[in-house]
């Protein structure tokens, strides 16, 4: 109805030919439903197999969304510890003089995974990382306001991301 009335609103006047088409393609199915309808199989103990395996559906579809509620329960938590970790990671780099290294990745990132797989597991990488001190930031929600002001502090527009901090008054 919108297409028909933004069109018939720039002068195609064929536009009111589409409400009318639409009128008759939802009235047509009717007289065809309600003539095959004297086809299918009455009520009976078939019903009720019906009506246990829809119970069962719903069931497994409300599992579903509650092992969805739980996740984003622990994202929450997994936040919280990224965070925890980042702050103390943060207070070490100042006493010790040492930079941090920042890995920021989650498990929906197939690049985060490839990095750690191929890159991070490298022997000389490792060995070149023992200078700093690593935070494994897990930005699972990068919606959330602290993950998503984080990431704007360093500019980053994506995972995985890295950033190279060096303390100040540091060696």
């Amino acid at each position: 109805l919108l297409e028909a009335s933004s069109q018939y609103a720039t002068g195609t006047r064929s536009a009111l030919i589409l409400p009318f088409a639409l009128g008759i393609g939802m009235a047509l199915p009717w007289p065809i439903v309600g003539g095959g309808s004297s086809f299918l199989p009455k009520p009976g103990t078939w019903m009720n197999k019906v009506k246990y395996a829809f119970g069962i559906l719903i069931l497994a579809m409300a599992g579903y969304y509650l092992s969805i509620g739980l996740s984003l329960v622990q994202n929450k938590d997994v936040t919280e510890t990224s965070f925890k970790r980042l702050e103390i990671a943060l207070e070490q780099s100042q006493q010790q003089g040492r930079p941090v290294f920042i890995d920021f990745w989650a498990t929906w990132c197939k690049n985060c995974k490839y990095m750690d797989e191929l890159t991070f597991s490298n022997e000389k990488v490792k060995k070149s990382l023992k200078k700093f001190i690593l935070v494994k930031f897990q930005a699972e929600n990068i919606s959330d306001p602290r993950v998503s002001n984080l990431l704007n502090r360093y500019k980053l527009i994506g995972l995985p991301s890295y950033v190279i901090l060096s303390p100040k008054g540091g060696k």
